[in-house]
């Protein structure tokens, strides 16, 4: 089991050299469920796979190297499309805060066990997989890291608590030795920790994985070095429990939204939010402005007349059909060309 360690005391000038202005280096720390967070897990087992007649993941992941040393596809047109928008979803949310911030680590906590991130990744979300990688991917898995743990008298053993504990120590740890961090002028950190998953037990460790943090590393780290500003804020998102495919890419769309417009992750408050809640007030949105706009395939059509001649000379009225935009507040009225006809 790793120890939880306090951080190594930076080299920095002394608390008396400091200007009164205290300023603190925003660092944040991305901790993420895997199975029905990124990966639509649910979804694969009980629909995917049970439309193939497979028992299961393991049966499902056979089935796909099969089919790929086949050469053939090992997914119906429309659950490979599906997974595709997720995997985009997931790998765009990633790249989005990584490319946003200049100082975030993204840490994948899952209670699966063994090579599980890679094994699925690699098959049903490679584009996210390989986006994590290149954003020096960090996989905890608690089962196996952390089976010796005992949870304080009372509380109700969560293996994700160490794991929360332990990625918000290394990280603090490498913060405050971060020479980028002194020479910004920094005179402390402020630790922001998001946690993404579709489990209470999710929330439940990063509240209670912020407290263990908060007790237990200050006092050794104020011993070693007297003035050093730590802040932490937690913010979690909860995801909705088993979600199908179709859902779970509005919800990594969502979030990838409030981490765009800085706001979610610039709040100096602690947040527990709901995704449902978000997708909700995005889906309403989307329908305001759609009733606000008309595309032009939407405009009304107005007949016109207009006067030709055919062959053999003799004047003739056709009845002209084209789209014309209707100023504000007129309506369509009849004219001698006929009656006007509307395609809604």
């Amino acid at each position: 089991m790793p120890k939880l360690r306090a951080p190594s005391p930076p080299s920095h000038p002394s608390p008396a050299a400091r200007p009164a202005q205290i300023t603190l280096q925003l660092y944040t720390l991305l901790v993420v469920d895997w199975d029905d967070t990124l990966l639509p897990t649910t979804w694969l087992k009980d629909e995917v796979a049970a439309s193939l007649r497979l028992q299961g993941m393991q049966e499902l992941i056979r089935h796909f190297d099969e089919c790929k040393e086949r050469g053939e596809a090992a997914l119906s047109d429309e659950h490979g499309e599906l997974l595709e928008k997720v995997d985009g979803a997931a790998s765009k949310l990633i790249k989005g805060i990584s490319g946003q911030l200049d100082k975030v680590r993204v840490v994948v906590v899952t209670n699966s066990t063994g090579n599980w991130v890679m094994e699925s990744g690699s098959r049903f979300l490679p584009s996210t997989l390989q986006t994590l990688q290149s954003c020096g991917l960090q996989v905890m898995y608690p089962r196996e890291m952390f089976g010796s743990f005992q949870a304080p008298v009372g509380v109700e053993l969560n293996l994700k608590v160490p794991a929360f504990v332990h990625a918000m120590q290394c990280y603090l740890s490498d913060a405050l030795t971060d020479p980028y961090r002194w020479a910004d002028a920094a005179d402390g950190v402020f630790l922001n920790v998001i946690g993404v998953g579709d489990q209470k037990g999710d929330t439940d460790a990063l509240v209670l994985g912020e407290k263990i943090f908060n007790n237990t590393l200050p006092a050794p780290c104020q011993r070693m070095w007297p003035g050093w500003i730590t802040t932490t804020r937690t913010k979690a998102v909860r995801f909705k429990e088993s979600p199908q495919a179709e859902y779970l890419e509005k919800e990594l769309v969502c979030l990838h939204k409030r981490f765009a417009n800085e706001t979610f992750i610039l709040d100096i408050n602690n947040r527990d939010d709901r995704i449902e809640t978000w997708v909700e007030e995005d889906g309403q949105e989307e329908t305001a402005r759609g009733e606000e706009t008309k595309s032009d395939e939407d405009l009304p059509l107005t007949l016109e007349r207009r006067d030709r001649h055919d062959t053999h000379g003799s004047h003739k009225k056709s009845k002209g059909l084209k789209k014309r935009k209707q100023p504000q507040g007129e309506s369509l009225s009849t004219t001698d060309a006929g009656q006007a006809d509307t395609h809604q």
